[in-house]
C-alpha cells in the first residue's frame, strides 16, 4: 500500500511538469514533434534521418533519402553535349554527331572520337540517313565522311566475294558486306539501300571502309567503299546521349 507521503510526491511532480507546459506551450509541441525511434534489429528506420534501411527506398544514408541518387527532381532527359547535333531514335534513344573537319586517316580519326568518348558513327534507318546528310551538309559542306563501318574481314579472302557475293544469304553479299562497329547502329541492312551505283567496288582489293559521300545531290545514294588509309577524310563522330 502506498504511503501518503509519495503520492503527495508524485501528484507534485505531475503539477510542476503541467505547469511548465502550460507556461511553455512551444516545449510541448517540440517533445510531441519528436521523431518516433523504431527497433533497430528489425532493421529498419531508427529515426526520420537515421540509417537503418527497411522502409520505402532501402531506408536513408546519411541524410540522403533511398532511391535514385543524382535525380532530386525526378529523371532527367539525356541529351547531347553542347556542339552536338542530337537525333532521336527508336525506342526514345537520342543519338548525338559532330562533325570533325580535321582530315585524317580511318585509324586515326576512331581515335580522336574514342578520345570524345564516341566512334565514328553510323545510322539506324532511312530516316536518320537523310537527316545525316543534311547535317553534314550544313556543318561541312559537300565532302565524303568517314563512317563507323567495315567490311567483314571473312569477306577479303575469296575471289567470289570481290567486291561481293551474287548469293544474298552469303554474308559477303551487297546487303550483308559491311557491319558498324563499337555498336553505332544496330542496322547493318540499311547500308545496302543507300549504295552509290557503282559501289561496292572494292576497287585495288582493299577498300574497307565506309564514306558518304555527301554532294548536296537531291534523294541521292552515296554511300561509298573507300581505302581506309593512306586516303585523308573528314569524318563525323557519335554517341548516345547520357542523363545530367
Amino acid at each position: 500500500m502506498l504511503n501518503s507521503g509519495f503520492l503527495l510526491l508524485v501528484s507534485f511532480s505531475i503539477g510542476v511538469r503541467a505547469n511548465i507546459f502550460d507556461c511553455y506551450p512551444e516545449l510541448r509541441a517540440k517533445l510531441e514533434d519528436r521523431p518516433k525511434t523504431q527497433n533497430k534489429g528489425e532493421g529498419r528506420q531508427e529515426d526520420l534521418y537515421g540509417g537503418y534501411g527497411g522502409g520505402h527506398g532501402g531506408g536513408h544514408n546519411n541524410g540522403n533519402h533511398g532511391g535514385h541518387p543524382g535525380y532530386p527532381g525526378g529523371h532527367q532527359e539525356a541529351s547531347c553535349p553542347t556542339g552536338w547535333e542530337s537525333y532521336k531514335r527508336k525506342g526514345n534513344r537520342i543519338w548525338c554527331y559532330k562533325v570533325n573537319k580535321i582530315r585524317t586517316v580511318w585509324e586515326k580519326a576512331q581515335l580522336l572520337c574514342q578520345a570524345e568518348g564516341a566512334s565514328l558513327s553510323g545510322f539506324e534507318s532511312d530516316e536518320e540517313y537523310v537527316a545525316l546528310q543534311a547535317y553534314l551538309l550544313k556543318n561541312l559542306g559537300k565532302s565524303q565522311v568517314f563512317l563507323g563501318a567495315k567490311r567483314r574481314a571473312v569477306c577479303n579472302t575469296k575471289p567470289e566475294d570481290d567486291p561481293y557475293n551474287e548469293n544474298a544469304a552469303s554474308p559477303c553479299s551487297k546487303e550483308n558486306l559491311f557491319e558498324w562497329v563499337n555498336g553505332v547502329s544496330n542496322n547493318n541492312l540499311v547500308i545496302s539501300r543507300h549504295w552509290d551505283p557503282i559501289n561496292p567496288s572494292n576497287k585495288k582489293h582493299h577498300e574497307y571502309c565506309l564514306t558518304i559521300m555527301n554532294y548536296g545531290y537531291v534523294n541521292n545514294n552515296m554511300i561509298n567503299d573507300i581505302d581506309c588509309a593512306p586516303r585523308k577524310l573528314p569524318f563525323v563522330c557519335g554517341k548516345f546521349a547520357k542523363a545530367i
